[in-house]
């Protein structure tokens, strides 16, 4: 399963630990850790899962299944708010 970002969606980065999203349609800002921030660049990048996890071991030094269950949970919930489709 591939996700990618929706057409509306703005980030920022604030600092080196803290970015946000904004959703044009809705004018909905959403703030994210620095965690949540190094998943939505690989996404930008056009990474799979499986690679973001892996910049999320490298980064924050977790195991790859919790790095893995991060991503997809927190993907999921994106896609929950409109902010990411499922390819």
């Amino acid at each position: 399963m591939n996700y990618r970002s929706t057409p509306d969606v703005s980030f920022s980065m604030l600092n080196e630990e803290e970015a946000v999203l904004l959703d044009l349609k809705t004018r909905r800002y959403y703030s994210l850790n620095e965690t949540g921030a190094t998943i939505w660049q690989g996404l930008q990048a056009g990474h799979d899962v499986s690679r973001i996890a892996d910049a999320l071991v490298e980064a924050f030094e977790i195991d790859r299944e919790a790095a893995l269950h991060h991503v997809r949970t927190f993907l999921d919930r994106l896609v929950e708010d409109g902010l990411v489709q499922k390819s």
